[in-house]
């Protein structure tokens, strides 16, 4: 290797053990911070219209409004009856009635992890797209989210310092 640094962290990693005898829930603390942000991030993903990676979501042909919905039904008595609607144009992609993106958690499991996903059927459908729909993830973990869930557990610690 051409470039190195090394640190020596035994004094740190004392603190931050003494810190955990101290405050046996601290990591629990974090988790849950961890949880709650990612959350969030989930929600704003949606309202933003960004992918997990913070690119623009791509539109869907509901909110670019520019097709026809044709439904056909048929009457007691036998009659097939045509009907045309326009789509309405500036709707929200993937936010027609809320459910997918109300769908959609991120919790601490209470050991070590946050699990982040959704239980809604046809969730994987837009997350992973499909021959007539276009990936639309936003179930993922960015830089900025690292940097951001560095400052949530480094609020924590200083409450734990602070205690």
């Amino acid at each position: 290797m051409s470039v190195s640094m090394n640190f020596d962290i035994s004094a740190l990693t004392k603190v931050i053990g003494d810190l955990m005898a101290k405050e046996p829930l601290l990591l629990d603390r974090a988790g849950r911070a961890i949880a709650v942000y990612m959350g969030g991030e989930l929600t704003r993903h949606f309202t933003s219209q960004t992918l997990w990676d913070d690119s623009a979501m791509p539109p869907s042909k509901a909110a670019q409004g520019n097709k026809q919905q044709t439904t056909y039904r048929t009457s007691r008595t036998g009659r097939v009856h045509k009907s045309i609607k326009k789509r309405r144009a500036g709707r929200a992609t993937l936010i027609d009635t809320g459910v997918l993106m109300d769908s959609y958690r991120a919790e601490y499991d209470g050991v070590a992890s946050v699990v982040m996903g959704s239980d809604a059927d046809h969730a994987i459908f837009h997350d992973q797209g499909t021959k007539y729909i276009e990936a639309r993830p936003v179930l993922g973990i960015n830089p900025r989210n690292i940097r951001d869930m560095c400052d949530e557990v480094a609020a924590v610690l200083a409450q734990g310092f602070a205690s």
